[in-house]
Order: structure tokens, then C-alpha cells, then sequence
């Protein structure tokens, strides 16, 4: 606002300039003044920073300079038949006239705002300074055409920054804006602006605050009055941000945290402005105090946590120690190797097996200690395992010791991921089973000696039974020509004696020996022979399928009839006819 006072006084003083250079020219003119004058008015006309017009009372153009060519877009020939109402847009015109006018009748000068209309039918702002001039016996007007659109453009970008700034201070949800002048020496404290917050904000409206500043600052809790003028003396003294955060007891009794934050800068008139805004911040202080409260209880919850940790660390730690010391006390070497299957661990045991330092084996995979031909030979099975991730145990294969040397192992490992289920690599142990394998060699070559003693065994085992099965053909040839002579030349006789007069215990032997002889003949022999029958018992057996009794049986052979029941009974239990009601005389004869 200063700056368009400024301009205007300026302008101001251009037109009495103006006059005074006119009144000049008339009067050197009027004394004879050379015409040499009127070139240098001239040029100062010509090369004038601003459009220059010179007109008649009826508006016509009698002059113009090259910078009123440059602004109404026209050449000065077309500029010269042209009339004040031909470059103002229709709207312009009344109030144009009325201006030029009177300046034309001599009464006086004018300076106003208007809008000038160029040939290619834009619009410009102008101001325009005039005034009645005499020219050679003449009342002119002389006119003077300065482009404003710059001004204008910046008068209208501070009106709207001005009317943003009031919006937003109007509109402030949180917050309230204020101004506050503390005067040359800075003692006074004088609002010079509150926006309506200040109602919402403190209970108060903003003309009282105006009229009387200690309405707010007697709401500042009076323990933090001296914490308040400490704050502010040193941003006073720095000429920097003031910022504090201070509690207010309002007129309804709440009480609110209120957080000012100014900025102080001095007046054009020496007097010091501070520039600030008010937020309420007093759910954020409880939410700090609640998260302060929730700090020191998760501070407190963490150090009982990283103490519980460094006792787990601690026991892991032990824990880790006694698995190594287990490890390597072991007789099994323990490794680890990782998803290429390089070695990056492997316990000391190694040097008791294979001869190597625990080290020489870091980087380096199992295939490079192998003996020869292993490599080669457990490849496929090793892309195998890999490749499905599979766990595996008892694999065998054969090392060679620092001493040259084959040593073979057994081999077992198991898969190991990470978090996220990636894979990481194999875990796992081998031992020394070259004694076993020793063992192992010697119980197979046994084996096999056993096979070839197996197999000369069984050709003789063949040959026996061609033998067997010989003697089988020998004896059945022998029986049947045993039988075929009993037949023939032996009961015939016995038949003949049969027909003789004898006693009856010579009768009785002779019938004996018939009977022998038929069944000697019959299968009833070979039947009981495979009962594992005692003599006695085959003789009692006999007797009783001939149908004697058990007295008969007893006088014949001279035992007691005790003892033939006894023979009975063992010859029922060897028949499987205990407890059974099968006559004894008819299962023998169904013998044969």
C-alpha cells in the first residue's frame, strides 16, 4: 500500500512538472525564444519513457510520440486521424470524456486508471496524467499514457494473497493468527490483528482483545509467566523465532495447552511487529505425556527383555560351547558344507581321520579328498540329492588320508533353510568304517568260499540221491523177489503141514508163521514200521488183528495180561485212537 502511495505522489508530481515545463515554453516563446528551444522540447517528447498524446478540444490526436505508437499498436499517420473515444473500449468512453473535457476547458488537470484499446483489439491497463496546455494561441490537451498491466498483475497476485492469508487466518481449524506491536522500545504489547479464532479459541472476541491485550495474557498460567518474557527476551535479542508451549485457563474454567509460535521483524516506523500463530496442542501433549508414560514402560519392558536375552545368549552361548566340546570329542568328524557344497566347517576330528588340519578343508568341497574314481562315481547320486533337497544317511564312499592312504566313510547330512525357506546348504557326519569295511571284505570272501564248498556239496548231494534212488530201486527189486519166493517155495509148504494132525501149540506156531509170511507180503508191516511200533508191540499187534484175546495173547508169549493191556494202550496212542470207541482188531485190519 506505501508503494501505490508512492506511485501516485510521483505522478502527482510528473503533472506539475509537466505544467511547469509548459508554462516555461510559453513564456520563452513569448520572449522570442529561438526555435531551437522548441527541437529540444521536442525531443524530450519523442524519446519520453511513457506514450505522449497531444489533442484538440474535440479529442482529435495532434502529436504523438513513438512510445504512444508502441502502446496502442498504430502508425503515427493512422495515430494522427484518429480521435481520444478511438482508443478506449465503449465502457471507458463516459468517464473518458468527462476527464478530457474538462481539461480541455482549461479548468483542470485529471489522473485516473483506464484501459486503452490496441489495434489488434487487446486491452491494457493504463493510467493516464493530463492537463490543459496553450500551444501557438491553442488550448490542447496534453496527455500522458503509462502501461500498468505489471501493477495491475501484482495488485491483483497481493489481493489474492491477502485474501488467502484472511481465509486461511479466518479458517484455521487448530489455530488462531494475530499481530502484536511492542512498540520502539518493545514494553507495550498492542494487538494489532486477531483473527475470529480468538473467540473459539480463548472466550473472548477479537475487538475486546484489540482494546485490551491483557484479556489473553492474564489467561497464561502464572507459573509460566516468567518461563514466557524468558523465551521471548531471547528471541528479542536475536531478532529470531519465538515458539512456546504454555498452559491457559480459559473463562470456562478448561484448561488448554496452547503452543505460539511469531516471528519478529521492525516497522517501517521503528516500532517492533511480531508476526504469530496460536495452535491448540493440548490432545498432542497428552498424547506425548501418554506416549512418555508408554515410553518409560517400554524402555522399562525392553531392558527386562535384553536382560533376559543376555542370560539366553549367555546359556546359548554355553550351550554352543558344550555342543562344540561334544563335537569334537566325538569319534565322528562333523561338517557342513554350503549350497555348492563347499566346506565352512568342519571339526577338528578330521585330523584323527583323515590326517588334514580343519582348515585345509575350508572352501574346498568333498569331492577334492576323495579317492580315485569316487568323484566320477557318486556325481549322479550327489545331483540327485541336491536337487530334491533329500536327506540322506549311510553313504559310503572312500577318501585318501595325507598319508596316500584309502580311508572309507559313511556319510549321513541333512538339508538346512533359512527364515524364509531358502536353501542354505547340508549339515551332518562321517565316521571310519575302514575296519568294518576290512570285516566286511573278509565275510564276503568267506562268503564266497562257503558258496563254492555250498556248491561242491550240493553235486554231491545230487550224486547221493542218484545212489539213494538205486538202492530204493535195489531194495524194491529185492523185496519183490523175496515176496515172489515166499510164494512160491516156501507157503506151499507150510500149507501142506497145515493139512497134517498137530497139536495146537505147533499148530498155533505154524499159523503164526503163515500169517508172518502173508504179511510180510502185504503193506500192514511197512504201515506199523513207520509207527515206530516196538517188537513186543508189532507181536501183540499181530495177535490181536488174528483175533486173539488178550489171556491167549498173554499164554503165548508168555507176559501178563497186565502187560498186553499196557501194549494195547500204547498201541491205541500211537494208532491216534484214544479216547476214541474204534475197535482196535478192525482199524489194524483196514491197515492192510
Amino acid at each position: 500500500m506505501d508503494d501505490m502511495k508512492d506511485e501516485k505522489k510521483s505522478r502527482g508530481q510528473l503533472i506539475g512538472e509537466l505544467v511547469s515545463l509548459r508554462e516555461r515554453v510559453a513564456e520563452l516563446e513569448g520572449q522570442g525564444t529561438p526555435r531551437g528551444l522548441e527541437g529540444r522540447y521536442r525531443t524530450l517528447f519523442e524519446h519520453a519513457s511513457d506514450a505522449m498524446i497531444v489533442a484538440e478540444p474535440d479529442g482529435k490526436f495532434l502529436e504523438v510520440n513513438k512510445k504512444a505508437e508502441d502502446l496502442l499498436g498504430y502508425g503515427k499517420e493512422a495515430l494522427l486521424g484518429m480521435k481520444v473515444a478511438d482508443i478506449h473500449p465503449p465502457e471507458e468512453l463516459d468517464r473518458v470524456i468527462l476527464h478530457f473535457s474538462g481539461a480541455a476547458a482549461g479548468r483542470i488537470g485529471f489522473l485516473y486508471d483506464t484501459r486503452v484499446l490496441r489495434k489488434d483489439g487487446t486491452v491494457v491497463p493504463v493510467d493516464i496524467t493530463g492537463c490543459p496546455v496553450e500551444y501557438e494561441g491553442k488550448a490542447l490537451v496534453q496527455g500522458i499514457f503509462r502501461d500498468i498491466a505489471e501493477r495491475k498483475s501484482m495488485e491483483e497476485a497481493l489481493r489474492k494473497s491477502e485474501e488467502q492469508l484472511r481465509v486461511l487466518s479466518e479458517n484455521l481449524a487448530d489455530g488462531m493468527v494475530y499481530q502484536i506491536n511492542t512498540g520502539v522500545d518493545g514494553k507495550r504489547r498492542l494487538f494489532t490483528y486477531v483473527s475470529p479464532a480468538v473467540e473459539r479459541f480463548h472466550g473472548v472476541r477479537a475487538e475486546d482483545v484489540l482494546r485490551h491485550p491483557s484479556l489473553l495474557y492474564d489467561q497464561v498460567d502464572g507459573e509460566y509467566r516468567a518461563v514466557f518474557k524468558e523465551s521471548e527476551g531471547r528471541a528479542l535479542a536475536t531478532m529470531s523465532r519465538f515458539e512456546i508451549d504454555v498452559p491457559m485457563h480459559l473463562p470456562s474454567g478448561d484448561m488448554r495447552w496452547r503452543r505460539l509460535i511469531s516471528f519478529p521483524h521492525v516497522h517501517s516506523d521503528g516500532s517492533l511487529m511480531w508476526d504469530g500463530i496460536e495452535l491448540d496442542v493440548t490432545e498432542r501433549r497428552k498424547m506425548e505425556e501418554e506416549l512418555a508414560a508408554h515410553r518409560d514402560h517400554l524402555s522399562k519392558l525392553v531392558d527386562e527383555r535384553t536382560a533376559r536375552i543376555s542370560e539366553e545368549v549367555a546359556r546359548r552361548r554355553e550351550k554352543e560351547e558344550q555342543y562344540l566340546a561334544l563335537v569334537e570329542s566325538i569319534k565322528e568328524w562333523v561338517w557342513e558344507v554350503n549350497a555348492d557344497l563347499v566346506h565352512t566347517y568342519v571339526s577338528p576330528r578330521i585330523r584323527d581321520i583323515l590326517g588334514y588340519e580343519a582348515e585345509e578343508f575350508i572352501g574346498k568341497t568333498p569331492f577334492d579328498f576323495m579317492a580315485p574314481g569316487e568323484p566320477e562315481r557318486l556325481a549322479p547320486l550327489a545331483k540327485k540329492i541336491l536337487s530334491g533337497k533329500e536327506q540322506f544317511t549311510s553313504l559310503r564312499t572312500a577318501a585318501l588320508h595325507r598319508n596316500g592312504q584309502v580311508v572309507y566313510l559313511e556319510a549321513s547330512g541333512r538339508p538346512f533353510f533359512d527364515e524364509k525357506g531358502a536353501f542354505l546348504g547340508y549339515r551332518g557326519s562321517c565316521h571310519d568304517i575302514t575296519e568294518q569295511k576290512k570285516t566286511m571284505d573278509a565275510l564276503e570272501e568267506r562268503e564266497r568260499e562257503l558258496t563254492t564248498k555250498s556248491e561242491s556239496l550240493e553235486e554231491v548231494n545230487a550224486a547221493l540221491k542218484v545212489l539213494l534212488r538205486q538202492r530204493e530201486e535195489d531194495r524194491r527189486e529185492l523185496e519183490a523177489r523175496l515176496v515172489s519166493n515166499i510164494r512160491e517155495m516156501v507157503l506151499p509148504y507150510i500149507y501142506r503141514a497145515q493139512k497134517d494132525k498137530l497139536d495146537l501149540r505147533h499148530r498155533t506156531y505154524l499159523d503164526i508163521v503163515a500169517t508172518n509170511l502173508n504179511e510180510i507180503m502185504s503193506p500192514f508191516p511197512n504201515t506199523i514200521k513207520q509207527l515206530n511200533f516196538t517188537p513186543r508191540e508189532i507181536e501183540v499187534a499181530s495177535l490181536i488183528k488174528e483175533g486173539r484175546t488178550t489171556k491167549e495173547i498173554a499164554e503165548f508169549l508168555g507176559i501178563a495180561t497186565c502187560a498186553v493191556d499196557s501194549h494195547r494202550n500204547s498201541i491205541r496212542n500211537k494208532l491216534g485212537l484214544n479216547n476214541k470207541k474204534t475197535n482196535l482188531r478192525s482199524h489194524l485190519l483196514s491197515l492192510g
